[in-house]
């Protein structure tokens, strides 16, 4: 894996301020909005929410850690992370091995 941080490309809704990594159907998810501008989000951010996932498909590796993180320049992420996170946290965005995954979280500590 990389650990060169990569631009992901989200759309920010001017309407509610929510960005997403897509929208369907042109709409915000969120708030049902057109008004979508692209926006690159990329660095460091804080983790909002964390969970750690025990049971999973059989093939997937367990434990690992599902978490919202908050990037500038407004952007809330949903992505994976092999080590243990808490609420408030530093991680940087990393590429992913997984092209579906696109990108993952790595703690600010643990960054080579």
């Amino acid at each position: 894996m990389s650990t060169a941080a990569p631009a992901i490309g989200v759309l920010a809704c001017a309407s509610c301020s929510a960005a997403h990594l897509e929208a369907p159907n042109g709409r915000c998810p969120s708030c049902g909005s057109g008004d979508l501008a692209p926006i690159a989000v990329e660095g460091t951010g804080r983790v909002a929410s964390a969970t750690t996932v025990r049971l999973a498909p059989p093939g997937v590796a367990v434990p690992y850690v599902i978490a919202y993180a908050d990037f500038e320049p407004g952007a809330r992420l949903l992505g994976r992370c092999d080590s243990p996170l808490r609420i408030g946290d530093t991680v940087t965005l990393v590429p992913a091995d997984d092209p579906v995954e696109r990108f993952r979280f790595i703690p600010e500590e643990a960054r080579p």
